[in-house]
């Protein structure tokens, strides 16, 4: 079947370009340079800059613009949470849609169905409410599984089908970008290398440096100053002050990988076309709203130094869970991953264009080159 060529991507993956021949990568302008530079940044998913500063060498569409930073927004986590929830059933009400939730039993997935339950109530959230879930998920959170999945009757359907879901009339939910707007730091990378006095000193070419020296041991220092600069460029136009590593690594994820993040589960869709509605009633992100993301920036505007260690990584997220579902033996919960093991059961595509199609064949990178980029 021949698929309609348009004149973005939405979402592209680097791995096929990593692994790509040099007579394919000689003809993309900057790509060499560019493949040195998304080494510092979440393998396989391809950067897309929110903020306008670096210009990839394909022709990509945001469609998740960065929200204007308002130090004196109000809100706060659980308010975002309840308004996130409230703007779901806006969506139920409308479309007689039940939701579909992707759940891992980890804190992102499970502080969206502790969400329901607060604004529903146990009854009706199992009503409009599916869990798909693997065996890892029961095993991840086995608390939430017997005292109210199975308890409550909710609908259970296999994680590992997901890639048909596209193909169904629900609204699939996921819980990408809490680890974004809390800071990134579930990377092992940041963790080691940072969970000392790394995390706490100034943003410098040289740290940057060490830790891409840590990371991917690389040695050339011509490519280490290269990736740094380019990275630092992308710091100084934070609305938020850069006064640490930590906050480095905030703004990075949060500005860098979004769009990545938000869309590489539909890369693993079982379809050549994704339907027109995914992004208003097929696939909602539950934390990929202006709210979450204008509290990330004051959140981290305000405290800087806070909550940056692991031991406290996403525990307003962990209260909300507690609040709501009375589980006290959650509190010593410890990071399993359980979706990870769910993803990687699907070899993903490419690219994905914005009219949707998912592209699976590496001459179609040359029809999306930019030659007027940052890395030429």
């Amino acid at each position: 079947m021949s698929l309609p060529i348009s004149k973005s991507l939405i979402y592209y993956s680097v791995t096929p370009l990593v692994n790509a021949p040099d007579t394919f990568v000689n003809q993309i302008p900057g790509l060499k340079n560019f493949l040195k530079f998304r080494k510092f940044c979440n393998p396989g998913i391809g950067v897309i800059d929110r903020t306008g500063i670096l210009k990839m060498p394909f022709k990509v569409a945001t469609k998740y613009a960065l929200p204007v930073f308002d130090k004196n927004f109000k809100k706060d986590y659980r308010d975002c949470v309840m308004r996130a929830v409230k703007n779901l059933d806006a969506i139920h009400q409308r479309t007689g849609k039940k939701f579909r939730l992707l759940y891992s039993g980890g804190i992102d997935s499970t502080c969206i169905f502790a969400a329901f339950v607060e604004y529903y109530g146990v009854d009706r959230a199992s009503k409009i409410l599916e869990i798909a879930c693997s065996k890892d998920s029961i095993d991840e959170n086995p608390w939430v599984w017997e005292r109210y999945i199975a308890k409550y009757n909710f609908k259970i359907l296999s994680s590992h089908e997901h890639s048909e879901f596209w193909k169904q009339d629900v609204i699939v939910l996921m819980g990408e970008g809490n680890d974004q707007i809390f800071g990134g730091l579930g990377n092992g990378y940041w963790s080691s290398f940072c969970n000392n006095e790394n995390l706490y000193r100034p943003v410098s070419k040289d740290l940057l440096c060490e830790y891409l020296s840590y990371k991917n041991n690389i040695q050339d220092k011509d490519s280490l100053n290269y990736i740094a600069e380019k990275l630092l460029g992308v710091a100084a136009v934070s609305p938020v002050p850069i006064t640490n590593m930590y906050m480095f690594i905030w703004w990075y994820a949060f500005a860098l990988t979004w769009d990545g993040i938000m869309d590489r589960i539909l890369a693993q869709a079982n379809v050549e076309r994704l339907p027109s509605h995914i992004f208003e009633s097929g696939l909602i992100q539950f934390y990929n709203t202006a709210d979450f993301q204008r509290w990330s920036m004051t959140f981290h505007y305000e405290n800087p130094d806070r909550f940056a260690e692991n031991k406290h990584y996403k525990f307003i997220c962990k209260q909300f869970c507690l609040s709501v579902l009375d589980i006290p033996e959650y509190i010593d919960k410890l990071k399993y991953r359980s979706m990870p093991v769910v993803q990687r059961l699907s070899q993903p595509v490419y690219m994905i264009d914005s009219d949707m199609c998912l592209l699976n064949d590496l001459k179609y990178y040359l029809d999306f080159v930019n030659t007027e980029n940052s890395f030429t």
